[in-house]
């Protein structure tokens, strides 16, 4: 923990924060009262999605969306709308415009705790503050990060997975076991693949913790305490409001990772840019754009030295002494790739399940965003490797100096894209906006579609005429 000066860093990583974030989308893109930057199907179906939320009435429970989906039934939590800040900032909705975007704010808030906990982090284990704040660079330009800034918005979010791994550096069991019950908690307002992510990390956790103890009822009881106080904050956020096979689909097996996914720049064969200046695209099957997690040049540098010292048996990656951390490593792959094992465009194994199997298993349909934990482990072991291995300490910073620099340079291809939100700019498609549409506002309330279906494609084509007209009820959703 910081515990001189702590407040400047924080001032630091907001300046730094506020400063990227504008870079991307612009003073005035960055305004709350403008979304037309906002042009990816998804994010537009999260911008709906809230606006409709927003300017509804209260409903129990609290993130019940019903406006948005008439007659099947929807929550808040099902959209991405970042489900903490949309029923934060509905609280307030007497004092605010009524119709506008948090999405730029939200993003500033992900670098901001990007930087802060993967900082803590490296600062638990260097207790050195200028080789910290140089490797929370490392993770804030991260292109797995990058990617998902405008599709899924409530995906870049990526910071809980970090603050996941900063409360096991917690030395007072009870405070940690706090923590854990708030962040699970929390990470269901954010997003439910955290939410699965985060509760495996911490099963794995208290099941190591049982390997060595052999406490039974102390395991039992930090499991069922933490996860009963997630079940009724998921009730009350709106989770259960449609059946339980209603929230089944179609994707395991196929939005998964590659086995080389840490190498591959390009997130499919068919991109328009490649994140990476020097290496060149892997040809990948369909599908394992979700397991896009490419390192950079910087971080597979760190994971080569990893494996170095794993194979000369380094004391600091002793198994016994990190065995959560491996389970974890091995256990996050398996889900990650799935049944369907593809070394670039060849299949290594292709496991047939049994078709019951499919049903729990959707639940991990995307499972190709399970690598990210290993993403992260990869960036923090290697970073504390490089300051523990190094007897002068202002070499480790010059070799971790080096290694940002290589890594900027690489993934430059990529993030020029992002520059003053040209990612959203190029991917405009036509929008209905006939004036009709503000005259027929005014005398109907609802709108409707001849064909229900999930996620239509008229869905973005109406996207301009749900944010800009005074509709308030629609079966036109995602």
């Amino acid at each position: 923990m910081i515990k001189k000066n702590k407040y400047k860093i924080y001032i630091f990583f907001i300046l730094i924060s506020l400063t990227l974030a504008i870079i991307l989308f612009g003073l005035e893109n960055f305004r709350f009262t403008n979304f037309s930057w906002i042009s990816y199907y998804d994010m537009l179906a999260h911008q709906v999605a809230w606006k409709f939320f927003y300017n509804d009435v209260w409903h129990f429970p609290l993130g019940k969306n019903p406006n948005y989906g008439i007659d099947i039934g929807s929550s808040i939590v099902f959209t991405e709308a970042v489900p903490l800040l949309s029923i934060i900032i509905k609280v307030f909705k007497n004092f605010l415009p009524d119709n506008f975007q948090f999405f730029s704010f939200w993003i500033f808030l992900c670098f901001f705790f990007q930087l802060l906990f993967s900082y803590l982090i490296i600062f638990h284990y260097t207790q050195n503050k200028k080789y910290s704040t140089i490797s929370s660079f490392i993770f804030l330009l991260s292109p797995v990060l990058f990617y998902r800034i405008p599709i899924h918005i409530a995906l870049v979010g990526q910071w809980i997975i970090l603050a996941s791994f900063f409360i096991e550096t917690i030395k007072k069991e009870k405070i940690r076991f706090y923590y854990w019950i708030l962040i699970l908690a929390l990470s269901s307002l954010i997003h439910f693949y955290f939410t699965l992510m985060l509760s495996l990390i911490y099963i794995i956790f208290v099941f190591d913790k049982f390997l060595t103890n052999k406490k039974f009822l102390k395991s039992f009881k930090e499991i069922f305490i933490p996860f009963s106080f997630l079940l009724f904050v998921m009730y009350l956020s709106g989770y259960f409001e449609i059946p339980l096979t209603d929230s089944l689909g179609y994707g395991y097996g196929y939005y998964k990772a590659n086995v080389l996914s840490f190498f591959n720049p390009a997130i499919t064969m068919s991109s328009n840019f490649s994140w990476s200046n020097f290496l060149p695209s892997i040809p990948t099957a369909r599908g394992e754009y979700e397991g896009f997690s490419y390192l950079g040049l910087g971080g597979i540098i760190l994971l080569i030295l990893l494996f170095f010292f794993f194979v000369k048996r380094e004391p600091l990656l002793n198994f016994k002494k990190n065995r959560p951390y491996y389970l974890l490593v091995v256990i996050f792959f398996i889900i990650a790739i799935s049944n369907t094992i593809n070394f670039g465009n060849f299949v290594l194994l292709d496991i047939s399940l049994p078709n019951f199997l499919y049903a729990p298993l959707s639940i991990l349909r995307v499972s190709g965003r399970f690598v990210w934990p290993i993403y992260y482990l990869i960036f923090i072991a290697g970073l504390v490797l490089i300051y523990k291995k190094i007897e002068i300490k202002k070499n480790a910073i010059l070799i971790l100096i080096t290694i940002l620099f290589i890594q900027i340079i690489d993934i430059s291809s990529g993030l020029k894209n992002y520059v003053n939100s040209k990612i959203f700019l190029e991917n405009k498609k036509f929008t209905l906006n006939d004036p009709i549409w503000n005259l027929i506002s005014k005398d109907f309330q609802n709108i409707r579609i001849t064909f229900l279906k999930n996620s239509p494609n008229v869905l973005h084509q109406m996207a301009d005429i749900f944010l800009k007209e005074n509709f308030k009820k629609t079966d036109i959703f995602a």
